[in-house]
This record gives structure tokens, C-alpha cells and sequence, in this order.
């Protein structure tokens, strides 16, 4: 994004609902320069009870002035001073960034300083105030404009304030001879003084709206015409719950020159139709998507799913890239693009098969505020709509089909940008297109125990949510550890098991996931009582909507997505308990929803339905007091209790002892949070494991207690005993022969290192695992548990079954995947005994090997592209390393350079990022030996040095180790001083922690060694 909202760098705490909220994932923005979208401070979470009614920061400054040139070009200065009243907002904004496209604009640092509370102007150090490449393009400059400015207010203190003077230069527009400026003022933050100004000569056409500001059109002076906007003492709302629409409810103006938004939508469509092409590989490729397929109908949603599953999402921005799309030919060579190339290659496929389709731009947050002038900068994503099917097409976010769009764009405005133009409105207000179905048998047992088996299905936008949850492989390995997370976050004590998972890639199915639940003492039946129904037994809590209404009235609106909730019941209860009484019907609605809660008699049953619909995507404050009204119906229709009398020798069955809850602590925000936290385990003491023995006699399939007696008896903190090893090998032996596919990682978290080759116990539990593939051949979870525990000891045996499991699942990554790293680390380490000691015969060893290693990792990395998910992605980066490294040692250089490059740009975009510093490191130290094979050590010496001033952009180094190869290459080529400066950043970047002070002496070392015209040996392992 250009220009848009200066103020809104400084928004925090943005955050939707549970309900509503898409899984994160990067935008395709479509403007070139991109806003800083609204973010949380830095290590400040806190949860809702904790944060301040507002967020403690007042603007007492803000002022900015466009001068605009007769080509569109603008000089625009910036001034901004804002005081900070509350620690958590101090880290964050110790740091300012603001990013620019190097190639369009160029940015200055006029002032910056800190101002005291006491009225000291505290004036920053040397370094302080950068200019430099964005993450991204300092990862990979050749694929990225960008560049940001940065400033570090490294002495803020609560009560200080920051100042800063900016001047950015826009050299050139993204449309020629065009001008567009926004600016919001979000009401999050208290504003003491506002002040706009814009110039521009006399005779450029300029429309302009203004909201919530005082002033307006000036007199012209010396040519130019001049206006100005002024704001002063505006007082911050109160942070609501949910509070995510700062457009609709902040000052805010816009600018632009295109007269209205047919003419944005042309120019858009002028520079994209040039991209567009249908070219003959376009057309072929439409033919093989959609063979078979007559209905245009049927062709467009396998076109669309073709799109969604083989373009992954990556945005390279060049020049005008950040509004101009790829080509068609290019977007399908590298398989990858952002919104505006999803779009763009859809559009082609499409019309390849005669189904007419435009490009959409629209803006993808910050509420549903649309301007009423055509100002380029409040739009920042594409997507496409077909007429015909009267469907929108949002590609960007993975496993969607046709029609299924974010709820963050769901209702809005957009315009029309292709071969027709014109202001379109987004589909709302449907809560069909949301849906979460529940069927759920309950049954109570005489003791009070209770018995959930649950068929939920989600449809439409909570698909997009829920999907991606149960793609992640850690939930399909530990069912059991999920549900039993889950009911946790609700604040139920009991276990369960997912039964049944539908395929989360295959989105032309329906979704749903089916449960069982166990929840021991839910309760007691006393000869006369209630019983409440259970929440959390179908991953459904809708109580939760409740901390969205608790204020009594609301200045912002609430987006919670229109939404259907269905739950239907069949209780089942013991002999001797008797329904006798029914809470009442509730059939109520208003104008943004409805809820019914009916129960009825099934025999000695019951059945109860439960339906909340919100039929708003967004409430308005005026709204508000009806869906308070809704979500309070919903909430008393949850408590409803049924009456019932029993015999009373049900309650001598066990004591009365209250149902056990876990420990709360604070509230997650999320429950991707909570699943992120700590668990906090205590250890078990002598006394407790005694006693989990003892309770395991008698219930054998109480995983959790067997799990935590075996991290128990494999603590490396107490001395091992033939007595723990026996407990160790029996609990183990118990879980492999009766749950085989749950591994070591889901017991300890980590690899156990309790077994080595040769020992007893090890030859028993690898007898046993092959003996479990064996009678379970197709079972791939057990086939690669097997793999994991045998190939440390066994590395022949692992490659056989790896082997084995792809020529019986050929579909499946994880066998090439795994088979790739076991013969490169064989090709790393190929003297071992038995072995040849002709070091041709090893040489050519080495080099099957790593063929094989190759084949196998080249097929990994096809399978993995087939779907999109983050579990994928982080395979994937691991085996371009790997599979880089392997296709450069056999001189496959064109390819090596590909699949580094690759690695670079896919996870060499964020240096937050834990896949950052290894991704950017290793990627380009490759990239420099290749350009060494090539002869050409200047771009050798500049990829080496890019390799470790990324890494440094990180505030989190996550280094496996230096790679030093291309260093030791270059100075055997006489580049000692390129060495010298690589080892010099490598100094500064392990310097940031102690584990690394014996490396940071070598490399002192190595560079004195270097000065007195030595050669250093670059080698840690020698040092």
C-alpha cells in the first residue's frame, strides 16, 4: 500500500472473534508499498481483564503535507509526536518501521528524538535512524524493492513521548500522471492535534473526501491549489470487545485524481489485461483441468481448486509489482503469486473455457467503511467474480472452493476492474454460508459418569477455519492429547478421541469431525435434582459469544459474521432416573437473529435442539442491544436444567466428591493460544506413580497415566534402575502393541534416548514395531513411527520399511521425505565398517547414494505441493535445504540454484519467522558457490554477505550452525576481506547469546589471523 494511514502504524489489539476470524495467513496486497496493518505490541499479551479501557498512547502531534506535481508525483512530510502512558505499549513502540518501495519512492529522516517527561529532548545515538532493505529484500534484494524506515527509541520510558520528521519522495505513480492519498485517524488512541495539507497545481483534478475533520478547500496561491483539514483534542474510545472497525468510526480523508471508480477499475485494467494473456500452454492446461467437464459450472470450480491446491501464495514486488501482476507464463513456471496473480491466472484458465470473469479490488480489513471517491490506497487485495455463477473466487487462502470468501471481505464494497467496471457489493447477511452442525448422543451412566459421541460439520466459512486445524499432523498422531486440550480450554475435566476426520484437503466433500467424550463425574444423582447439559463435548461452546456483548451499549460495530449454531441432542439415562420435568420451549427472535431451545420426551430419552442464528455479518451500535438480547436467550437456553427424581441407590454408588477441573489460569485469547501454551506438568512423585500404577491395573487404557508414568520412569534427573528400566520397557511395550501409532514425541515431547542398538530393550521394542508394520501394512502413522525409533540405530532396516511404504502409498510425502534425509545423511558418512576403503569405490558410493537421495527428495517435494498447509510448508523448507545442498554436489547446478532460491523466497520473508535466519543463510551461501562454479566472485562475494546481514535482521537467531564453505571458497580464491567482514557479521549475530562465546573467539581469531596474512582454518570443530 502506498500511502495509506500513517496513523494506523500505530494500532494494536486488533482482534476478531473466534467465530469470525480467518486462520492467518498473508494478504496479496495490491498496492505497491504496504500499509503496517493493525498489529498487536510485541510481548505484551495480556488478556482482556488486563488491558487498559484505552491503550495508553496519545498522539499529540500528527501532521503531514502532500505537494503534489503535475505527473502525479508527491513530496509528502510527515511529523508525529505521541506520548505513552502505559507499559504495555513501551516495547513495541521502541521500534518504528515503515516500509517503501525503493523503486518508486525514497524516504528521508529529517528529525527523530525522545522527549522526556520531565521536557528533556533526549537525542538518539549514532544508528539509531536506518534506511534499509526490508526483511525480504534483504534476504533476496534481486526479488524485492522494498525497503523501510527505521528508527529506535531505545531509551522510551513510560510518561516519554517519540518524535520523528519524515520526508517520502514518491519518484513515480503506479498509474501515470495519478495521485491518491488516505489517511485514518483510528479513535484507539487520543489525538491532542491533527493537521492535513495538500497542494497541488491549480489546474489538477483532485476529489476529495473528508470525514470527522474541520477546514476544506483553501484559497489558490502562486498557481496552486490548496487545502486544509484540522482536528484537535479527539478523545480515544474505549477499547470494546472485538473491536475492529476503525474506518467507520474514526476521522479519516481521502484523495485521489481518478475522477470515479470506472476510471481506477480501467486503469487497473489497462496494465493488467497485458499480463492476462491466454496463451497456448494456458489453454492446454484449461483442457487437462477440465476434461471430461462440460457444465461451465463444473469446469470453473475445477479450475478454481486447481489454483487454490498448485499456487502457493508468494508476493515479489518489483518496480510497480506491487499493483501489476506476473504474467500468466510466469505465474505458472514458478507455481507461485499473490491475490492479484491467483486472479490473474484464474482469469486466463477461465476464459480459456468461454466463462467470462473480472478482476475484483477490495479492501481485506479494517471494517466496511467504503469511500465515495476512487482513492487507489484504501484498496489492498484482488480477487475475481464470474457473472455467470454470480461466485466470487478468493484463491489466496488454501483448501477454499469456489465461493468461499473471508469473512473479513464478506459485505463489503469493491469495484469492478477488468473489461467491465463499476462498484460491486460482496455477498452478506447469509448465515447459511457459516454454518457449525452438531449431533451429539449423551449417555449418563448410573455413577454420573458421562458418555459424548458427537458428528459435527462445518460449512462454508468455518470450514476455512477448522480445516487447516485438523490438517496439522500433531493433532492427527495425539487425538486423545486434543480433546483432552480441548476440554481443558472450556474448563472441563474429562478425555476423549477424535474418531473420525473428514479429509481436509478434499473441499469439494463436506467437513466434519466426529468425537467421543468421556467426563467422569459430571455429576451425581440424588434422589431429586437438575442436570445441566454438557459444553465442549462437540468443540462447541456458544457461551462464549457472551464476553462479546457484556458492555451494555457499543460506539463501534461488532463483527461477529452471520452464523448458524445447531446442536441436536439424544440424552439417554440409567434405569432408576426419571425426566420429570422439561425446561421450557424458547422460540425467540428479533431483527439480526433467532433462537429456539425445544425439549421433548424419546421414550425414557430425551432429545433437544438448540439453534442460534445470527443473521448479521456486522452489528451496528444501534443494533447492538438486540444481539445482547439474542446472545442472552442463547445463554439462558444453555443453562436450562432438566428435573428429575432417582432411586437413591444411585447415589450410594459413589461419594459426592465435586467433578475434578483442571488449574485456570488466565484466559487464552484463542484457542490456537491455548494450544501454544504450556502445559506446566508436574512431575510425578514415588508416591503418585505407586498410586497410577495402582489405578492402571485396574484401567488399563488410561493413556494419559501411562504417558506420565513413562516420563516418570524416564527422567534423566534420577538415576536409572533395573527396576525403572522394567517399568519403562513394560508401559512402552503396552502402548506400542495396543496404540502403535501414537510415537515418542506425543509421550516425551522430545526423541526418547533411552534405547541404543544391541540392548535388550531396544531389540524388543524394534521386534515389536516390525511385527506391527507387518500386520498393519497400510497403516502409514505406524509404518513411520517404526521408522522413527529403528533408523538412529538401524538406518538399513528404516530404509527398507521407507521403501517398502512408498511402493504401497505412493501418494503419501513422508516416505520419500524421510527415505531422502536417511540416504543424504548415508552420503554424509559412508566409512563405516564393512565398507570398501577405495576411496573411487566410496566416491562412487557416495554419489548412488545421493542420487537416490535426489529421486527421492525431488518426488517429496512434488507431493508436498500438491496441498497447501503450514505442516507442508515447514517440510518443505527443511527438504530444500536438504535437497539444495544434494542436487549441488551432483553438479546439478541449474537446479540446485532453483530450489535455493526457492528456499529464499518462501521462507526468507519474515524475519520473525523461525524459518528466517536458516532459510536466508543457507539459501544464499548456495546461491554464492554456485555463482563460484560459474567463475563469478562477485556475485560469490555478495551473496556471502547477504547470507549473514539477513539473519542479523532477526531479533530471534534460529541457527542450526554457520555455514562457512563459501567463505573457506572464497578465500582460497584471494577474497580475504569479503571473509574477513563475513566473520565480523557472524561475530555480531553469535555474540547475541553465551552459548555461542567459544565460537566468537574463533572467529576473533580467524580475522586476526587473516590481518597478520595467515591462513585461518575456518573450522569450529578445530578451534
Amino acid at each position: 500500500m502506498k500511502k495509506f494511514s500513517f496513523a494506523l502504524v500505530l494500532l494494536a489489539f486488533c482482534t476478531l472473534s473466534f467465530f469470525s476470524q480467518p486462520p492467518k495467513r498473508p494478504v496479496g496486497k495490491v498496492a505497491a508499498v504496504r500499509v503496517n496493518a493493525p498489529r498487536e505490541p510485541k510481548n505484551t499479551r495480556a488478556s482482556a481483564a488486563e488491558r487498559p479501557s484505552t491503550l495508553g498512547i496519545t498522539v499529540e502531534k500528527y501532521a503531514v503535507t502532500y505537494d503534489v506535481n503535475a505527473d502525479g508525483t508527491a513530496v509528502q512530510t510527515w511529523e508525529m509526536q505521541q506520548r505513552f502512558d502505559s507499559e504495555v505499549v513501551i516495547e513495541r513502540f521502541k521500534k518504528f518501521e515503515r516500509a517503501f518501495n525503493g523503486d518508486l519512492q525514497k524516504a528521508e529522516v529529517l528529525d527523530a528524538y525522545i522527549l522526556k517527561a520531565d521536557g528533556r529532548r533526549l537525542a538518539l545515538a549514532a544508528g539509531d535512524v536506518e534506511i534499509k532493505p526490508t526483511p525480504q529484500a534483504e534476504a533476496a534484494p534481486s526479488f524485492s524493492s522494498y525497503k523501510q524506515v527505521e528508527i529506535a527509541y531505545r531509551e522510551l520510558a513510560k510518561g516519554d513521548a517519540t518524535y520523528f520528521k519524515i520526508r517520502l519522495t514518491t519518484l513515480e505513480p503506479h498509474f501515470d500522471k495519478q495521485f491518491d492519498m488516505l489517511e485514518v485517524f483510528p479513535r484507539a488512541y487520543g489525538w491532542k492535534s491533527v493537521e492535513v495539507n495538500l497542494t497541488a497545481p491549480a489546474d489538477f483534478p483532485l476529489y476529495v473526501q473528508a470525514v470527522e475533520l474541520d477546514g476544506g478547500k483553501l484559497s489558490d496561491e502562486n498557481g496552486r491549489a490548496r487545502w486544509r483539514w484540522r482536528r484537535e483534542n479527539l478523545k480515544a474510545f474505549e477499547i470494546e470487545p472485538n473491536m475492529s472497525d476503525f474506518f467507520s468510526s474514526s476521522p479519516r480523508i481521502a484523495a485521489t485524481s481518478f475522477k470515479d471508480f470506472d476510471a481506477l477499475g480501467a486503469a487497473y485494467w489497462a496494465e493488467t489485461k497485458k499480463k492476462a494473456v491466454l496463451t497456448p500452454e494456458v489453454q492446454k492446461l484449461a483442457d487437462e483441468i477440465t476434461k471430461g467437464l462440460q457444465d461451465p459450472a463444473e469446469q470453473a470450480y475445477a479450475i478454481y481448486e486447481w489454483v487454490n491446491k498448485n499456487v502457493r501464495y508468494l508476493s515479489i514486488v518489483l518496480d510497480k509489482g506491487g499493483w501489476i501482476p506476473h504474467t500468466t507464463s510466469e505465474i505458472l513456471a514458478n507455481r507461485s503469486g499473490d491475490c492479484k496473480d491467483y486472479s490473474t491466472i484464474l482469469y486466463a484458465l477461465l476464459k480459456a473455457k468461454g466463462i467470462e470473469s473480472y478482476p475484483v479490488l477490495i479492501r481485506s480489513e479494517m471494517g466496511n467503511w467504503f469511500p465515495e471517491v476512487a482513492v487507489t490506497d484504501y484498496f489492498n487485495h484482488a480477487i475475481l467474480y464470474i457473472p455467470s455463477l454470480k461466485l466470487f473466487a478468493d484463491a489466496t487462502a488454501p483448501n477454499t472452493r469456489l465461493g468461499q470468501i473471508m469473512q473479513t471481505i464478506v459485505g463489503k464494497k469493491a469495484i469492478l476492474a477488468g473489461e467491465r467496471t463499476g462498484v460491486i457489493e460482496m455477498p452478506k447477511d447469509n448465515p447459511a454460508d457459516n454454518q457449525l452442525l452438531s449431533e451429539v448422543e449423551i449417555v449418563f451412566e448410573p455413577n454420573g459418569d458421562l458418555r459424548a459421541v458427537s458428528k459435527n460439520t462445518y460449512d462454508g466459512r468455518t470450514e476455512i477455519a477448522f480445516r487447516p486445524l485438523f490438517a496439522d499432523a500433531a493433532i492427527q498422531k495425539n487425538p486423545e492429547g486434543f480433546v483432552k486440550t480441548l476440554l481443558a480450554y472450556f474448563g472441563v475435566y474429562g478425555s476423549g478421541k477424535l474418531v473420525k476426520v473428514g479429509n481436509p484437503f478434499k473441499v469439494g466433500e463436506p467437513f466434519s469431525v466426529e468425537l467421543e467424550v468421556d467426563l467422569p463425574n459430571f455429576t451425581t444423582f440424588a434422589p431429586k435434582g437438575a442436570l445441566p447439559l454438557p459444553v465442549a463435548v462437540n468443540m462447541l461452546n456458544a457461551r462464549q459469544l457472551e464476553q462479546y456483548v457484556k458492555p451494555k451499549q457499543r460506539r463501534t460495530n461488532l463483527v461477529l459474521g452471520a452464523t448458524r449454531f445447531r446442536e441436536s441432542f439424544k440424552l439417554n439415562f440409567p434405569e432408576g432416573v426419571k425426566i420429570e420435568a422439561l425446561p421450557p420451549k424458547i422460540d425467540f427472535a428479533n431483527a439480526v437473529g433467532s433462537y429456539r431451545n425445544d425439549f421433548a420426551f424419546d421414550g425414557a430419552g430425551v432429545r433437544v435442539l438448540r439453534e442460534l442464528v445470527i443473521t448479521k455479518d456486522v452489528i451496528s451500535p444501534a443494533e447492538y442491544p438486540l444481539v445482547r438480547e439474542l446472545i442472552a436467550k442463547s445463554v439462558e437456553g444453555s443453562n436450562a436444567e432438566l428435573r428429575y427424581s432417582a432411586n437413591p441407590n444411585l447415589a450410594r454408588l459413589k461419594s459426592r466428591a465435586p467433578a475434578r477441573k483442571p488449574e485456570r489460569r488466565q484466559q487464552p485469547e484463542s484457542f490456537a493460544d491455548f494450544l501454544a501454551g504450556e502445559t506446566d506438568e508436574k512431575p510425578l512423585t514415588a508416591a503418585q506413580a505407586a498410586q497410577a500404577e495402582a489405578k492402571l491395573s485396574k484401567t488399563p487404557a488410561d493413556l494419559e497415566t501411562r504417558k506420565r508414568l513413562l516420563r516418570f520412569y524416564s527422567n534423566y534427573e534420577t538415576e536409572d534402575t533395573p527396576a525403572r528400566r522394567q517399568n519403562r520397557l513394560k508401559h512402552r511395550l503396552w502402548l506400542l502393541q495396543n496404540r502403535p501409532e501414537i510415537d515418542e514425541t506425543d509421550i516425551y515431547s522430545y526423541k526418547s534416548p533411552f534405547y541404543e542398538a544391541g540392548e535388550p530393550d531396544y531389540r524388543t521394542l524394534r521386534d515389536e514395531w516390525l511385527k506391527q508394520t507387518e500386520a498393519a501394512k497400510t497403516n502409514a502413522r505406524i509404518r513411520l513411527n517404526a521408522v522413527d525409533f529403528i533408523s538412529p540405530e538401524e538406518p538399513e532396516i528404516a530404509e527398507k520399511l521407507l521403501a517398502e511404504g512408498r511402493r504401497i502409498d505412493a501418494q503419501n510425502y513422508e516416505f520419500p521425505l524421510l527415505l531422502s534425509a536417511l540416504l543424504f545423511e548415508k552420503s554424509e558418512a559412508p566409512d563405516r565398517a564393512g565398507e570398501t576403503t577405495d576411496k573411487n569405490q566410496r566416491r562412487r558410493n557416495r554419489n548412488i547414494y545421493l542420487e537416490q537421495a535426489y529421486e527421492a527428495g525431488e518426488t517429496a517435494l512434488a507431493l508436498l505441493k500438491k496441498e497447501r498447509s503450514a505442516e507442508r510448508d515447514a517440510k518443505r523448507a527443511g527438504l530444500l535445504q536438504s535437497l539444495a545442498k544434494i542436487a549441488f554436489e551432483l553438479e546439478k547446478l541449474d537446479r540446485a540454484k532453483a530450489l535455493a532460491t526457492e528456499l529464499i523466497l518462501d521462507f526468507g520473508q519474515d524475519a520473525e519467522s523461525s524459518s528466517y535466519t536458516e532459510a536466508a543463510h543457507f539459501g544464499n551461501i548456495l546461491l554464492g558457490r554456485a555463482a563460484l562454479r560459474e567463475n563469478d566472485s562477485a556475485k560469490a562475494r555478495e551473496y556471502l554477505l547477504i547470507a549473514i546481514r539477513a539473519p542479523l535482521r532477526s531479533e530471534k537467531s534460529y541457527f542450526g550452525k554457520i555455514d562457512l564453505e563459501l567463505a573457506k571458497e572464497l578465500f582460497e580464491r584471494g577474497e580475504k576481506e569479503a571473509v574477513a567482514e563475513y566473520l565480523n557479521l557472524c561475530e555480531k549475530l553469535l555474540n547475541q547469546s553465551e552459548v555461542y562465546a567459544g565460537k566468537v573467539r574463533a572467529l576473533k581469531t580467524w580475522r586476526e589471523q587473516i590481518g597478520q596474512g595467515k591462513t585461518p582454518s575456518l573450522d569450529f570443530g578445530k578451534n
